[in-house]
């Protein structure tokens, strides 16, 4: 069961007749066609909880710095069982830096 504190996201920009296409699309591929791409990144202070438990009816109090640190970010493609291009890069992935490793990397 899951936690009244979890949360599912979706986009609101999502379109659900461009997706239904999409996916019709891909079923006419062979599966040795299909690359997967996927990005991630990690801020320093993610690791940090929106919550903590203590006594019934008391605040939970904590400290984090207050500082600024960067975003470290990991893009790479997935393809017939192997890790394709896998590179790290700081700060979040935008168009431009997709782009380039589209060209220059993968």
């Amino acid at each position: 069961m899951a936690s009244p504190e979890k949360k599912t996201y979706g986009y609101q920009e999502r379109d659900q007749q461009q997706r239904e296409e999409f996916i019709a699309q891909i079923e006419h591929m062979e599966p040795q066609e299909v690359v997967y791409l996927d990005e991630a990144g990690m801020n320093s202070q993610d690791s940090d909880y929106p919550y903590g438990y203590c006594e019934e009816g008391k605040r939970f109090d904590a400290l984090k710095s207050g500082k600024r640190q960067g975003r470290v970010s990991y893009i790479a493609a997935w393809c017939h069982q192997q890790l394709l291009a896998p590179d790290r890069f700081e700060g979040c992935c935008n168009r431009t830096v997709f782009e380039l490793w589209l060209e220059f990397i993968l």
